[in-house]
């Protein structure tokens, strides 16, 4: 058996020199990239700690839908407008105000965030008049 074989990446790296360096003194280490937690080895151990686990993962998912709902009708009434088309814009703004409001209800987003993006997009649609 070699020394390769004996040794992780890391610390063979940090032993041998390198190709080009042959001076005793001089040594090359080599960082190896992060590897990704499995999803199919979870770290709970006890029961309660697993069913906490598998709820977080069912809200995240629900989570993310929500802010994707979120994001797309906070565009579609900046589009709108961008439009100039001032019906199109109180429609999309009414959508979009009634989404924040139901997310900032839901705990998706902080209510100070939903009333800063109403704002904003308030602010937007009275400067077209």
């Amino acid at each position: 058996m070699s020394i390769n074989e004996l040794l992780p990446g890391r610390i063979r790296d940090a032993i041998l020199p390198g190709p080009g360096l042959t001076k005793p003194g001089k040594i090359r280490i080599v960082a190896r990239p992060k590897t990704q937690m499995s999803k199919e080895f979870p770290l709970a151990n006890t029961a309660q700690a697993k069913k906490r686990a598998r709820q977080a993962e069912t809200h995240r998912a629900r989570n993310v839908t929500q802010r994707t709902l979120l994001r797309t009708r906070i565009k579609k009434a900046q589009e709108a407008i961008g439009s100039k088309d001032k019906n199109a814009a109180q429609k999309a703004f009414k959508e979009a105000a009634s989404v924040i409001d139901r997310m900032a209800g839901n705990g998706i987003i902080h209510k100070n965030a939903a009333a800063r993006y109403k704002s904003n997009l308030n602010v937007r649609l009275r400067a077209m008049a």
